[in-house]
C-alpha cells in the first residue's frame, strides 16, 4: 500500500511520483475493487493501531498492526 500511494520503499525520491495513487484506489486494487468487508465474504484482514486513511502517506510503513486474519482466523494479536 505505501509504495503503491509514495511511490517509494523507504525514504528516497518517490520514483515515477505521476504513478502514485490515493490509498483508498489502493486498498480496492488490493481487494478486487471492493470497497468494504461483508459478512459471509472469504477475506484475510489486517487491523492497525491507527486508520491508515488519516494518516501522512509516508507513516504507512509504521502503522501499528495489532491483528491479522487469515481466512477469518486470527494469525495474529498483539493484545
Amino acid at each position: 500500500m505505501a509504495s503503491a500511494v509514495t511511490r517509494t520503499d523507504d525514504d528516497r525520491e518517490a520514483w515515477h511520483p505521476e504513478q502514485a495513487i490515493p490509498l483508498p484506489v489502493a486498498l480496492a486494487a488490493a481487494s478486487r475493487g471492493r470497497d468494504g468487508v461483508r459478512p459471509g465474504d472469504a477475506a484475510d484482514l489486517m487491523i492497525t493501531a491507527s486508520d491508515p486513511g488519516t494518516l501522512d502517506p509516508v507513516k504507512l510503513r509504521g502503522i501499528e498492526v495489532i491483528g491479522t486474519l487469515l481466512n477469518g482466523r486470527w494469525t495474529h494479536r498483539s493484545l
